[in-house]
């Protein structure tokens, strides 16, 4: 374990101390995805245990959370692997915006729009901006 695991095995198990007596289970649960095996390395040493319908539970929340991961990496997937920043220069170019009125809408340099444009050009395998339109429809 690493020194960073260490701490937040010790925060961890500070919470769950002060939480358990008031029978405060659903924060940790439906965390326990991303604390990894943290969680039940922390109950363990406090020899404490998740009860039955608390751990159900966070069968639940675990199984939420793994939905909405996908759900966020899947509509986050851009067309052509553009990244965010070349679909924006990109649309805008594709409007009819100059080098120049694309990156003050962007608030970036000339030279960035066009180091986006070269890259949207090689992923597009396309040589002029006028393309850009027919494809991003």
């Amino acid at each position: 374990m690493t020194g960073q695991q260490d701490k937040a095995l010790l925060h961890l198990q500070k919470s769950l101390a002060d939480a358990l007596p008031d029978k405060l289970y659903s924060p940790f649960m439906e965390f326990k995805l991303m604390l990894g095996g943290l969680l039940e390395q922390a109950l363990d040493a406090l020899g404490e245990k998740m009860p039955e319908d608390e751990t159900a539970q966070g069968l639940i929340y675990s199984d939420n959370w793994k939905t909405a991961i996908r759900l966020i990496s899947e509509s986050q997937t851009l067309p052509y692997g553009l990244t965010e920043k070349e679909m924006e220069v990109a649309s805008l170019a594709a409007k009819g915006f100059s080098n120049k009125e694309i990156a003050a809408k962007l608030f970036v340099t000339e030279a960035t729009v066009k180091f986006h444009l070269r890259s949207v050009f090689s992923k597009l395998d396309i040589d002029r901006r006028s393309k850009l339109a027919g494809i991003l429809e």
